[in-house]
């Protein structure tokens, strides 16, 4: 177990949209709470209908309760929710349409529980632990050629999570350890023995970049543990969008990290 003097808590949390005219374009969302050790982020999915709302709805649903069963009974009632505040009503008929298609988005929840890390990982927005400098564990993605698949994703239409893939990965939300399938969405992760180790949360363009395992590798890493204020996070990001071939896309990183840690300020 965990020494209870060790507090867990965010060092750093901000998001940068793709278009930096744009921001409010932005379909990134990410809430944290330090008193319960629970950081949730959600990436919306630009290709479909209104996903920055639905993005929205999901993760503040998550902070107002994480659903620990009856998965699917919370998912029915944040898709009501999200219905609700479409405002279906006064759509024009291509509204409807695009509407009735779904909305799809990511989720990841990471909890800082008493004698380990929970995360919840459904899409392609990913958790790291970095331990000495390095990346030591990653999901729901280990390599960066996962990026390029096509991701399963959370979706207001019912018949849409209704595949195999969740059939699986819903079950391993109910799972005491670590669900061994690929498929699973939920793992337990020891607390790392090291004081100065790290938790970071980013969505996939980020990810993607971080997870590339080349002699630029290091480099991206130590420039991520860098960044202190939403200032760097831009800098770095038009730098890796620029130099580095990371893809134009909203990027958001969340830092998690001993309590006794001074906060990325």
């Amino acid at each position: 177990m965990i020494d209870p003097t060790r507090t867990w808590r965010s060092l750093f949390a901000e998001t940068v949209p793709k278009e930096s005219d744009f921001p409010e374009s932005n379909e990134d969302k990410l809430r944290i709470c330090n008193d319960r050790h629970l950081y949730i982020m959600s990436d919306g999915a630009s290709e479909s209908f209104n996903s920055s709302l639905w993005a929205d709805v999901l993760v503040e649903s998550v902070f107002a309760g994480p659903p620990c069963s009856g998965f699917a009974r919370w998912l029915k009632q944040v898709t009501a929710e999200y219905r609700d505040r479409s405002g279906v009503t006064s759509m024009s008929w291509s509204q409807e349409a695009a509407f009735a298609r779904g909305s799809f988005a990511s989720l990841l929840v990471v909890e800082c529980l008493a004698d380990e890390v929970s995360v919840t990982a459904i899409g392609d927005t990913v958790a790291l632990l970095v331990e000495n400098g390095i990346i030591t564990r990653s999901f729901p993605y280990k390599d960066s050629y996962q990026f390029q698949q096509r991701p399963h994703l959370l979706s207001t239409v019912r018949s849409k999570n209704i595949t195999p893939y969740f059939a699986v990965a819903l079950r391993s939300l109910l799972a005491k350890k670590s669900c061994l399938a690929e498929a699973g969405c939920k793992v337990y992760w020891p607390y790392p023995s090291s004081t100065d180790a790290l938790l970071i949360c980013v969505t996939d363009a980020m990810g993607e970049w971080l997870l590339r395992q080349d002699v630029g590798t290091q480099g991206r890493l130590d420039a991520v543990l860098a960044v202190r204020t939403q200032g760097d996070l831009i800098q770095l990001i038009d730098d890796a969008r620029r130099e580095d071939g990371m893809r134009r896309d909203d990027s958001s990183l969340i830092v998690i990290g001993e309590g006794h840690v001074a906060p990325y300020t």
